[in-house]
C-alpha cells in the first residue's frame, strides 16, 4: 500500500546517502514554521538531485543561487529589525513593505533586483499556501504587491565604463580587482 512519489523517493535517497535535509525536522515546518526554516524546506524539497532528469518542476542550481541571494537579504533585514525570524503567519503587508524598504534604502538594490527577490519570497509563500500552511490574511487577500520598473538601459554608458576603468583598488583590497 506504499504510494511511490517523487517526494518519497527523494526522502529515501537522502536517508540512504545520509544527506542533511529538513525531512528530519518536520516539526519545524508543520507547526507554525518560521520563514527561514520553511525556506530551507522549500529548497530541500524542490532542488534537483544530481543526475535527475530535468522535468521543469525542480529548482536548478542557478535558480537556487537566486534564492540564496534573496534569503541573505532576508537575514540582513532581520538583523536590521533586531529580529530572529518571523513565523509565516506573522508576515503581514507591513513586514513585506519593510523588507522592500530595507532593500531599497539599506541594501541599495535596484528596483528590478528587489522585484526578483520579492518574486522568490512570494514563491515560497505560495508553496506554503499550496501545502495548507497557515499564512497571514494580508497575503491571502493579495496585499503583497511590488513590481519592478522596465528599463531600456541594459548596458553601461561611457561614463560608467570610464569610472570602472579608472578605479584604483587599494592594496588591502586586491581581491576586488577581478570583480
Amino acid at each position: 500500500n506504499l504510494k511511490l512519489t517523487s517526494k518519497w523517493l527523494r526522502e529515501k535517497y537522502c536517508e540512504f546517502f545520509e544527506l542533511n535535509t529538513s525531512y528530519h525536522n518536520h516539526d519545524k515546518i508543520n507547526n507554525e514554521p518560521y520563514f527561514i526554516d520553511y525556506y530551507n524546506h522549500y529548497i530541500d524539497t524542490n532542488k534537483q538531485i544530481v543526475g535527475q532528469a530535468k522535468n521543469g518542476k525542480n529548482l536548478s542550481q542557478n535558480t537556487i543561487k537566486g534564492y540564496i541571494t534573496m534569503i541573505n537579504y532576508w537575514r540582513a533585514f532581520l538583523i536590521h529589525q533586531n529580529q530572529k525570524d518571523f513565523k509565516l503567519q506573522e508576515i503581514d503587508s507591513k513586514i513585506f513593505d519593510d523588507y522592500i524598504k530595507y532593500q531599497e534604502s539599506e541594501a541599495k538594490l535596484g528596483t528590478n533586483s528587489i522585484d526578483t527577490n520579492m518574486n522568490k519570497f512570494k514563491a515560497i509563500l505560495n508553496y506554503a499556501k499550496s501545502k495548507s500552511i497557515k499564512l497571514h490574511e494580508d497575503y491571502l487577500i493579495g496585499n503583497f504587491k511590488f513590481s519592478g520598473v522596465k528599463t531600456n538601459e541594459i548596458y553601461l554608458n561611457d561614463d560608467e565604463i570610464n569610472l570602472i576603468n579608472n578605479l584604483v583598488v587599494p592594496q588591502n583590497k586586491k581581491y576586488l580587482e577581478n570583480a
